[in-house]
């Protein structure tokens, strides 16, 4: 039995690791032309720093293919075993489908795991990196973290009064803003100056900005090296506002939404992240029960092109309804642990009972 499961073992290895190589030379490539695409509008953007950039986004894009991989690895494994009739001869032997299902389920559990212990951190420092590399090369001409259509916007408050902020481009989790423009008001809502600069460092109670114009009303405009700005916010509370999901580890998570709790802001995302990533196990086990629905014994009966595309239509299926209930929790309908668990549940219940109807009747 060992030399058995082994054998099923490495079968589905082989095949979730050769669908998931394949998704990620198509992904790379649609990555890297686009990548191109924004490099073509700056002269000083070499094409190195295109690939490298496309290389450090990578891992972080391809873990939501993750399901999908094991879903197509599952069914892949199962028609060769069927093709082979090496399932018939399974069953010829007493072996149930529970029996050498065994082993891929434990493994696809396993790689559920890894997926959030060991690459997950791995894909967030390398997406910081890009992050940071993006926003000082393309700060000033278009970014790729938005959070409205013209970019990020802080209103923010200090001892001299109001202002707000603009950035073209942010990093390093929302501390390091690019293609700076700040608008300041005076404690009567009055407008006072308005201050471009390249580039701006959160500091303690300040904003360090680096090659900075400075207009004042009434007044013309002067270049400074540095300017400081005063401001209330915390790291934490920009980390919030602007920070990139995808950048932050998995053991990063739960001390984010400690300080997002103690500091009254929304704690939502960081949670919703959090058990979608504890979730995963459960989530590769799912893939698998129904990659069994939809290929065992289809080379019995035929249809095979039929039952492998309603497989593949379960699992789309399945991530729409995953979507639909994330979007759920974060609009906080239902709690973050309801919306990220439920569909996993509810479509492994159903999996399961269609497998025992079609192998125990």
């Amino acid at each position: 039995m060992k030399r058995l499961n082994w054998y099923i073992s490495k079968k589905f290895l082989i095949n979730v690791l050769l669908t998931y190589l394949m998704c990620v030379v198509l992904i790379f490539l649609i990555d890297f032309v686009e990548m191109l695409r924004i490099s073509s509008k700056r002269s000083d953007a070499p094409f190195f720093l295109a690939a490298q950039m496309t290389f450090l986004r990578m891992p972080g894009f391809t873990e939501m293919i993750f399901p999908f991989a094991i879903l197509i690895g599952g069914i892949g494994t199962f028609l060769l075993l069927s093709r082979s009739s090496e399932l018939t001869i399974y069953r010829a032997n007493g072996m149930s489908v529970w029996g050498f299902m065994t082993p891929v389920l434990i493994l696809a559990a396993l790689l559920g795991v890894a997926s959030f212990t060991l690459y997950n951190p791995m894909a967030a420092k390398a997406k910081a990196k890009a992050d940071k590399i993006f926003a000082k090369t393309f700060g000033r001409s278009k970014s790729m973290f938005k959070s409205t259509g013209n970019g990020a916007w802080l209103r923010q408050k200090s001892v001299d009064g109001s202002s707000i902020l603009h950035a073209k481009a942010s990093s390093s989790q929302g501390l390091l803003l690019n293609g700076i423009t700040v608008y300041l008001f005076d404690k009567n809502q009055n407008f006072i100056e308005r201050v471009e600069a390249r580039e701006a460092i959160l500091a303690k109670g300040n904003w360090i900005l680096s090659d900075v114009r400075v207009s004042v009303v009434g007044f013309g405009s002067q270049h400074y090296n540095k300017y400081s700005i005063g401001t209330y916010l915390t790291p934490e509370q920009v980390q919030n506002s602007l920070g990139s999901l995808e950048s932050v580890s998995f053991w990063e998570l739960p001390n984010q939404i400690r300080i997002a709790k103690n500091t009254g802001l929304p704690s939502l995302r960081y949670e919703i992240q959090h058990y979608g990533m504890l979730s995963r196990p459960l989530v590769f086990m799912v893939m698998i029960l129904l990659a069994a629905t939809t290929s065992l014994g289809v080379f019995r009966f035929g249809g095979v092109q039929k039952m492998v595309l309603v497989g593949l239509g379960t699992g789309f299926v399945f991530f729409l309804f995953s979507e639909v209930t994330k979007n759920f929790a974060g609009a906080g309908s239902v709690s973050p642990v309801l919306g990220v668990w439920m569909p996993a549940l509810i479509t492994g219940i159903i999996a399961t009972t269609v497998l025992l109807h079609q192998e125990d009747g």
